[in-house]
C-alpha cells in the first residue's frame, strides 16, 4: 500500500501491485507497530470515515489496439513529489516490448459541505495504443458528484439505502487521452449518524454480552484476538488459563486498568486508566466464558479445556512428613542439547515443589528459570480397577513416561508441544510413576493425562488419584551464587572508553542528532547519507563530519516517508535504498538536495504484514545489488508458521534491469550483509531457532545456511554452509551487523563488523582453505553507538 495525506480530510491508499485506488477516507491513520509504537505485531491502519473500498485484487487496466486487448506487464515505479508536496504516483504498461508510462495525481477537492477526490492522468509513449481504467467510485449523493473529462461507460449503479439516507457506488470504464490530462472528479457524501445498510439492520440480532459489546468499543483488538495470539495472547488462551472465580475478574481487571507485562511474554500491556473498574471486570467475564463450550470435538488432545498449573518454582518445599494428595517436581538446571537424566536423578534438585496435577502449557508457568531446565515428576497413582489402561504425555520440548520403573511413553527430543500415548496393565492399588520432562527454550508445555472410559475421552490424571509419600522428598540445595566474571574490555556492553591503538575516536554527528541508523554511505569526502529506522522513514544528509567539532556538522532530512529503510547505497554519485518491499533509487531533479522522486527499481519479492520481514543491505557489486531477507517471527521470537518462500534468503537485484534472483537461502534474520576480504560478499544472522548462536557466512548462490522455518520438508537432508566464524551467545556476539573490510592499520586484510547487543566492534581474520572461508573473532573496541 501507498498511502498519501492530500489533506485533513482526504487519505487515499493504493495498491501498488496493481496501481489501483484502494480506498479513500478521512481521519488519519494509525500509526500502530514496531518502527511507530514498538509493538511487535500490530500495523498502521485507517481510522475514521471511509468513503469507499475497493477490496478487489485485479489488474484494473487494459490496454487496446485496433480494437483488441493486448497482454501487458504492469510495473509500478515510485512516486514524485512537487514543490508544494503535491503526490504523483508512476506506473508502466508494457506491451510487446513498448513501455506506455502514466502519471496520476490524486488531489483532495471541497464542494460546499462535501470533500472530493480530483484523479488526473498523463499517458505518454502510448503510440497506437489506447489506455483504459476500471473504476469504482462510492459514498456519492447521486450521479452529478461524479464527472470525467473524457469517455466514461458506466457498467454499474448501485443505490446504498441507510437508516438516515442513502448513497450511490457507481461502476465504469474510463478512456485515457494519448495526449493531455485525464481527469476524474467525485465529491463524496458527508455522512450519516449512522451508516450501517438498512438490509443488515433489519436481519434478526442477538443481544451480545456487555461484557463483549464493551471490547468491541475499546482498542482490545489492536493488541488481542479471540482464538490466535497476535501481540497479546488470544482470549481463549486466556479464558483457558484462568478459572472463573472473582478473584480471577478482579485480578485481571486491575491489569486492564494498570497495564504491565510479562505473564504472556515481553509486549507490554497498554494501561487504561480511564477504563471503570466495573466495565472491566465486565470485559474478563466475558473473556473467561469462552472456554466454557470446550469439548473433545473442538478441544486437541493439548489443552482439553483444563487450566494451566504453575509449578511454583520460585519458592521451595520446606519437607513433607505425611502422605499427601498431588506430585512432587524437581527442577534442574543442565548444560548441553538436552538433560541426561540418570544423573539429575543422583543430583540434589535446586527447587523442590508439590502440585495438585501435572499440566502446564506456559513457559512463565515454570517459575524464574524458564531455559535449560529438567523436571522431574514424581508422586503414586491410585488404579482403582484392574485392566489396561491408555496414558498420553503432551510436552514441548522432551518428556518420558515411567511407570513401576518401566518407560510407558518416549516423547523425546526437542520440538513444539506433541502428544504421544502408551498403553499399561496395571493391578489394583498404588503405582509408582515419574514423569521427566526438560525446557530448552522458547515455548513450554508438559501434561499427564489417561483415557476416562466412564467419560469416554482424555483427560489430565486427576488430583485425588495422586499422591506422594515422605522418602520421596528430596531436599532442594540453592545453588552457590556465582558473580559473572565482567571484564571493562572491548565488546563487553561498556560505554566507549578507548578505541584499538591504531584507530582515533571521533563523533561524526552533532549532539542533538541520534539516529537509529538503518545504513550509512558517503557521497564524498564530507558527504554521508544515513537512512533510519523510526516512524518518519527518512535519509539524511551529513555534512562535515569530519570536523573534530561536532556542533559545525549539519545535518538535512532530504527524504521521508520510506519503509523501515535498512540499507543505502551511492553508486556514481546516485542514492539507493533498500526499503522492506523495494528497492528505490532517490532522485533530486531541481538540485536543491532534497529528494522529489522515489522511483522503484525493483520489488519482486514478496512481504505480509508480519512486523520482522525486514530487508538488509545495502551492497552494490558488478552491476548488482545484493541485500538480504527476514523471516517472519511471532512476538517473542518463535518463527511463524507458515513463511513467504522468499524470506530468508540474499537477494541480487541487477541495477539496469530491476531483475530479481533469489540466490542463497537458510537465514533467519540477516541483520547485515558487506562487501569483506577478496570483494566476496558476506552476511551475518541473528541467533534464533534453527541457529545456536550468531554467525558469519560467506554469500555464494546456491548455499544454505541451516534455517529450516521457511521450507521444513524441503529441507530434508540438505547440507549447510558452514559459516566462516560463529558468535557465542552472550560471550562475544548477539546481534551481530555489516561485515566490512579493513584497508588499513595494522590489520589491514582483516575484517570487522558492529554488535548491537553486546556491543562494540568485533575483529575477524579470514583465510580461504580449498575456496572456503574460516577464520578467528577478536574483541576489538567496546561501546560504540548503536
Amino acid at each position: 500500500m501507498v498511502t498519501a495525506a492530500l489533506s485533513d480530510e482526504i487519505w487515499v491508499s493504493y495498491d501498488a501491485r496493481f496501481g489501483s485506488l484502494y480506498k479513500a477516507w478521512k481521519g488519519g491513520v494509525n500509526f500502530d507497530g514496531a518502527v511507530y509504537t514498538t509493538v511487535h505485531g500490530p500495523q498502521p491502519t485507517s481510522k475514521g470515515y471511509a468513503y469507499f473500498t475497493d477490496a478487489e485484487e485485479n489488474i484494473e487496466w487494459s490496454v487496446v489496439k485496433n480494437g483488441e486487448k493486448e497482454p501487458f506487464d504492469f510495473k509500478y515505479k515510485g512516486h514524485r513529489l512537487s514543490k508544494s508536496n503535491q503526490v504523483s504516483l508512476l506506473y508502466e504498461l508494457i506491451v510487446d516490448g513498448n513501455t506506455i508510462s502514466i502519471t496520476e495525481t490524486p488531489e483532495a477537492i471541497v464542494r460546499g459541505d462535501q470533500n472530493g477526490l480530483s484523479r488526473s492522468f498523463t499517458v505518454s509513449n502510448a503510440g497506437d495504443y489506447e489506455v483504459f481504467l476500471n473504476v469504482t467510485v462510492g459514498s456519492l449523493v447521486n450521479e452529478r458528484d461524479f464527472k470525467a473529462s473524457t469517455s466514461f461507460a458506466t457498467t454499474n449503479a448501485d443505490t446504498i439505502i441507510y437508516k438516515d439516507g442513502e448513497t450511490m457506488t457507481i461502476s465504469g470504464v474510463l478512456t485515457l487521452n494519448n495526449e493531455g490530462t485525464t481527469e476524474l472528479r467525485m465529491f463524496f457524501h458527508p455522512g450519516f449518524d449512522s451508516m450501517t445498510p438498512m438490509e443488515k439492520t433489519t436481519e434478526e440480532t442477538v443481544d451480545a454480552p456487555k461484557g463483549a459489546m464493551l471490547i468491541d468499543q475499546s482498542d482490545c483488538r489492536s493488541c488481542h484476538n479471540e482464538k490466535v495470539k497476535t501481540v497479546g495472547p488470544s482470549y481463549l488462551s486466556i479464558a483457558r488459563k484462568y478459572n472463573d472465580s472473582e478473584t480471577s475478574v478482579n485480578n485481571l481487571s486491575m491489569k486492564i486498568k494498570n497495564g504491565g507485562s510479562g505473564v504472556w511474554g515481553v509486549a507490554m500491556m497498554t494501561p487504561h486508566p480511564d477504563l471503570a473498574v466495573e466495565d472491566a471486570k465486565e470485559m474478563m467475564r466475558y473473556i473467561l466464558t469462552l472456554d466454557d463450550g470446550d469439548s473433545r470435538e473442538d478441544a486437541d488432545a493439548w489443552h482439553l479445556g483444563e487450566k494451566s498449573i504453575p509449578l511454583n518454582l520460585k519458592s521451595d518445599l520446606a519437607s513433607i512428613s505425611e502422605p499427601q494428595a498431588g506430585v512432587l517436581a524437581y527442577s534442574y538446571t543442565y548444560s548441553g542439547d538436552q538433560p541426561n537424566f540418570e544423573v539429575l536423578r543422583e543430583s540434589t534438585p535446586i527447587k523442590a515443589s508439590k502440585i495438585p496435577a501435572i499440566h502446564m502449557r506456559s513457559e512463565v508457568d515454570l517459575g524464574d528459570v524458564t531455559e535449560k531446565i529438567a523436571i522431574i515428576f514424581k508422586g503414586n497413582i491410585n488404579i482403582k480397577k484392574t485392566r489396561s489402561y491408555s496414558f498420553r504425555i503432551a510436552s514441548d520440548d522432551g518428556s518420558y513416561l515411567y511407570i513401576d520403573g518401566k518407560e510407558a511413553i518416549n516423547n523425546g527430543g526437542s520440538h513444539g508441544t506433541e502428544a504421544k500415548d502408551g498403553e499399561v496393565y496395571l493391578q489394583k492399588g498404588l503405582h509408582l510413576f515419574e514423569l521427566d520432562f526438560f525446557q530448552g527454550g522458547g515455548g513450554a508445555a508438559v501434561s499427564l493425562q489417561w483415557f476416562n472410559l466412564e467419560k469416554g475421552s482424555f483427560e489430565v490424571v486427576p488430583e485425588d488419584l495422586l499422591s506422594v509419600n515422605p522418602e520421596d522428598y528430596k531436599k532442594p540445595e540453592t545453588p552457590i551464587p556465582t558473580t559473572d566474571l565482567v571484564k571493562s574490555i572491548p565488546g563487553d556492553r561498556f560505554m566507549v572508553a578507548g578505541v584499538h591503538p591504531a584507530f582515533d575516536l571521533f563523533q561524526a554527528r552533532p549532539d542533538d542528532f541520534q539516529p537509529r541508523v538503518g545504513g550509512i554511505d558517503f557521497l564524498s569526502e564530507d558527504e554521508m547519507v544515513v537512512c533510519t529506522w523510526d516512524s518518519l522513514g527518512p535519509v539524511y544528509l551529513v555534512s562535515n563530519f569530519r570536523d573534530p567539532d561536532p556542533s559545525k556538522i549539519t545535518v538535512k532530512r532530504i527524504a521521508s516517508g520510506l519503509a523501515e529503510p535498512l540499507g543505502i547505497k551511492v553508486v556514481d554519485g546516485e542514492i539507493y535504498v533498500l526499503q522492506k518491499q523495494e528497492l528505490t533509487k532517490l532522485i533530486d531533479n531541481d538540485g536543491d538536495q532534497i529528494i522529489d522522486e522515489y522511483q522503484t527499481v525493483a520489488d519482486d519479492w514478496r512481504v505480509s504484514a508480519n512486523f520482522h520481514e525486514f530487508a538488509f543491505g545495502l551492497v552494490y557489486k558488478e552491476g548488482y545489488f545484493y541485500g538480504a531477507l527476514a523471516t517472519a517471527i511471532m512476538p517473542g521470537g518463535a518463527s511463524a508458521s507458515p513463511q513467504i518462500p522468499d524470506r530468508g534468503k540474499v537477494i541480487k537485484i541487477n541495477k539496469e534491469t530491476g531483475e530479481v534472483e533469489l540466490i542463497a537461502s537458510g537465514l533467519r534474520t540477516p541483520n547485515g550483509i558487506g562487501l569483506g576480504v577478496d570483494n566476496e560478499i558476506f552476511v551475518c544472522d541473528n541467533q534464533g531457532d534453527w541457529l545456536p548462536a550468531s554467525k558469519m557466512n560467506h554469500v555464494r548462490e546456491g548455499a544454505w545456511y541451516g534455517s529450516r522455518s521457511v521450507d521444513y520438508e524441503g529441507t530434508e537432508g540438505m547440507v549447510q554452509d558452514e559459516p566462516v566464524v560463529w558468535l557465542p551467545q552472550d560471550e562475544i556476539g548477539n546481534s551481530p551487523s555489516t561485515p566490512l573490510y579493513l584497508d588499513k592499520g595494522p590489520y589491514a586484510g582483516q575484517m570487522v563488523l558492529c554488535e548491537v547487543t553486546h556491543g562494540g566492534l568485533k575483529r575477524i581474520a579470514v583465510e580461504s582453505v580449498e575456496g572456503n572461508y574460516q577464520g578467528a573473532v577478536f574483541r576489538f573496541s567496546q561501546g560504540i553507538e548503536a
